[in-house]
């Protein structure tokens, strides 16, 4: 923390926008993931094997 403080404006700005883009992309590889699982484990009556994203869903 104490690099942080003694660091200059544009070096802190940077860090900051470093951590908001890093919370962005994670945020968004979660909802790709959700969206993925939800479509193979809500068509999984049509013929589709569940795969290991899957696995938390309950078998016929």
């Amino acid at each position: 923390m104490i690099a942080y403080a003694t660091s200059g404006l544009s070096d802190r700005l940077l860090a900051g926008l470093f951590a908001s883009l890093l919370t962005a992309t994670v945020l968004m590889a979660a909802a790709e993931a959700h969206l993925l699982c939800s479509l193979l484990c809500i068509h999984g009556e049509s013929g589709m094997v569940p795969g290991e994203i899957c696995s938390s869903a309950s078998a016929p």
